[in-house]
């Protein structure tokens, strides 16, 4: 086994061979094949490893200190070299801390990597890693287990650090323009934050070598919390009422009303992991006593329910009840019917997902035994302390945008993502109707119609970012739906500004969109969609799925009644469509379109 209180993992350490200079001890590690070979040639030809030993040696005078050349000429460092390199300390080396001064963008195996950094843990061996200069999120720097640390400008003192809570950055050091040692014997004016690792690194190891024993990384941090100019805190808490992610135990619902937002639980009732008992509507919209299916349209005997008054409800048959848009109902009425109605259930005992928010009356269920839960945003579930940094998404992503609202985005996605599971790929989604959730979405993102998002478009693209990360650990493919307008019509009136979608097309990053469109759209507006998804992000639209209902041509069209297009104006359609964008289309609904629709996506990302 080498000693060694401190392991320096970078490119080296530059001295004069003219001179038999030779600092330390070091050596080099070349990974080929997954095998690590192990030389003396430590010898530095990039110079950030000789800047970062020079720091640590200057503030750690009496340290013992390794150098591990792992680097590549252009200050690159390979996922598999830095894996293979720790294994290579772990089985090798013994030592109190180790010194990296980089980080990798995108971990395609990051699992393994936080595992090895465990046993290192383990062992008694800290990690001291710095993130990327990018201003990105880089491992193994945001793991749990490894101290990570950024640079700050306003930290001037080799010693001057800020402490940080959450689980991302620990420490932020000095990291702005310096001078600092080079290769060649020069010195040069640079920043960083691998400067300011060097720092923590200096500083930590005074402290195991001054008190003489091991410490786990919680107790270094606390120690480093004392001598902290600056402390960040961390405000995140868990509402247990709402939120973008929940653990619904739903086994039987009660649906009111029967609205737009609901038809997809009637249409999809096979896909839910949970039974439809009954559903209520009020007399006053005309819907009562008619067959869901009858106004959905659908053949199907199958899940078609009566729909009953809202006024002769029974809550003794009742589990859970599914509360949709309710504000019309309650201009019709002239009530509060909502509020009533939860009252009623809370008194009865019976668990409530509500689509609005019930923030304003959430005194009525304080302490209650039932289960209250509504989908929304609040600043609490952005990350804290992060310092504008993102992830890098390692897994596909195909996203679900269109030009307009009511074309079907919603139900296209559910419909993609059973297809796409039908062939066992695991799809994780992130869905913006409210009823995600009860889709086995895995988040929901509840931007659509009475929007209950209450955080600014950064802070958007900052959790939005986070859920698609946690998404890659579990999923072959993430699948996202927009809502609305992707672009404005005109620019006459603010509403027509769609900052959310801009916000969820950015915090998402599609790798490839499916675009929804209607009938009457202008080839020149879905022309601009196209070229602004594409533009903005590094994305491209694969495929166009078409809306197959346009507005009746009569005077029912001003009231939204709508009738099918014919197969020879979707054939139109469908050709105009071709020749503008060379962009395959489907007519929405059709199982064989849609089917032809999955293979293509996999296919795009064969």
């Amino acid at each position: 086994m080498i000693a060694a209180d401190i392991v320096i993992i970078d490119s080296g350490v530059y001295f004069n061979k003219e001179k038999s200079e030779k600092p330390e001890k070091g050596l080099r590690i070349s990974v080929r094949d997954g095998i690590a070979e192990v030389d003396e040639n430590f010898q530095d030809d990039m110079g950030h490893g000789t800047a970062v030993f020079s720091i640590i040696r200057k503030f750690s005078p009496d340290s013992e200190i390794l150098n591990i050349k792992l680097f590549n000429e252009n200050g690159e460092v390979s996922e598999e070299s830095l894996f293979e390199s720790l294994k290579y300390i772990r089985d090798n080396i013994n030592c109190k801390i180790i010194n990296l001064s980089c980080g990798i963008k995108y971990c395609n195996h990051e699992k393994e990597l936080e595992e090895l950094c465990i046993e290192l843990q383990n062992k008694g061996i800290i990690i001291i890693s710095a993130f990327d200069n990018d201003g990105c999120c880089s491992f193994p720097a945001a793991f749990k287990t490894v101290i990570g640390v950024d640079a700050n400008y306003q930290c001037k003192g080799a010693f001057d650090f800020e402490y940080v809570e959450g689980d991302l950055v620990n420490i932020r050091a000095k990291g702005g323009i310096q001078r600092v040692k080079w290769k060649d014997g020069k010195t040069i004016v640079l920043g960083g934050s691998s400067f300011a690792c060097a720092y923590v690194t200096a500083y930590a190891t005074n402290l195991l070598l001054s008190i003489k024993k091991n410490l786990t990384v919680d107790e270094i941090l606390l120690e480093f919390r004392k001598h902290s100019d600056k402390i960040f805190i961390n405000n995140h808490f868990e509402n247990k009422n709402s939120g973008v992610n929940c653990e619904l135990s739903v086994k039987s619902a009660a649906i009111f009303p029967f609205n737009k937002e609901m038809h997809s639980l009637i249409r999809f009732s096979d896909y839910l992991k949970f039974n439809i008992d009954s559903v209520y509507d009020v007399r006053q919209l005309g819907r009562t006593g008619t067959k869901t299916n009858r106004i959905l349209n659908l053949s199907d005997e199958k899940n078609n329910f009566v729909i009953k008054d809202i006024e002769n409800i029974d809550y003794d048959s009742i589990d859970w009840m599914i509360l949709g848009h309710l504000e019309e109902v309650n201009r019709i009425l002239k009530r509060d019917i909502r509020k009533e109605i939860v009252l009623s259930c809370i008194q009865n005992n019976i668990n409530i997902y509500s689509y609005d928010s019930l923030e304003y009356c959430k005194e009525l269920f304080m302490e209650k035994e039932c289960k209250v839960f509504w989908p929304a945003v609040y600043s609490n579930d952005v990350p804290q302390n992060t310092f504008g940094k993102l992830y890098g998404i390692t897994k596909p992503v195909i996203g679900v945008f269109g030009t307009a609202s009511k074309q079907g985005k919603f139900t296209l996605q559910i419909t993609l993502k059973k297809l796409l599971e039908d062939l066992d790929y695991h799809v994780g989604t992130v869905g913006t109707e409210p009823q995600a959730l009860l889709f086995g979405m895995d988040y929901v993102y509840p931007m659509g119609y009475n929007s209950a998002i209450f955080i600014n478009e950064h802070e958007s693209v900052m959790l939005l970012n986070e859920i698609m990360y946690k998404l890659c650990n579990k999923s072959d493919i993430i699948m996202t739906g927009s809502q609305a307008n992707t672009i404005p019509y005109n620019f006459l009136n603010i509403s027509s500004y769609h900052t959310k979608q801009n916000s969820f097309l950015l915090g998402t990053q599609p790798d490839a969109v499916i675009l929804c469109v209607n009938p009457k759209d202008d080839i020149k507006y879905i022309k601009n969609t196209i070229k602004y998804i594409e533009g903005l992000t590094d994305s491209k639209v694969i495929g166009i799925v078409v809306f197959p209902m346009k507005e009746s041509d009569d005077w029912r069209g001003m009231f939204d009644a709508r009738t099918k297009i014919s197969d020879e104006e979707y054939e139109a359609l469908s050709l105009e469509i071709q020749t503008a964008f060379n962009i395959k289309s489907y007519k929405l609904g059709e199982i064989n379109d849609m089917t032809i629709l999955r293979d293509s996506i996999i296919q795009y990302f064969s």
